[in-house]
């Protein structure tokens, strides 16, 4: 948590994470209706790695969050 995150790339993350969460929604809603292993498994897939993404970029944008709160509380 000692990296220092521009507000570009903060603005980023967070749009970032926005529509990482309309996909992920959307890979959700279409697992529910799918049928076959194969299917089934490559959506999984796919929605781990939309989970992952989402961390990465949640996590930048709350360390950015954090180090602002520090500046302005120090």
């Amino acid at each position: 948590m000692h990296k220092n995150i521009s507000i570009n790339k903060y603005e980023y993350s967070l749009r970032r994470v926005d529509e990482l969460n309309e996909v992920l929604l959307e890979k959700e809603r279409e697992l529910k209706n799918t049928q076959g292993f194969i299917n089934r498994f490559k959506l999984n897939l796919e929605v781990k790695r939309l989970y992952k993404q989402i961390s990465e970029y949640g996590s930048e944008v709350l360390e950015y969050e954090y180090n602002k709160a520090n500046k302005i509380f120090n």
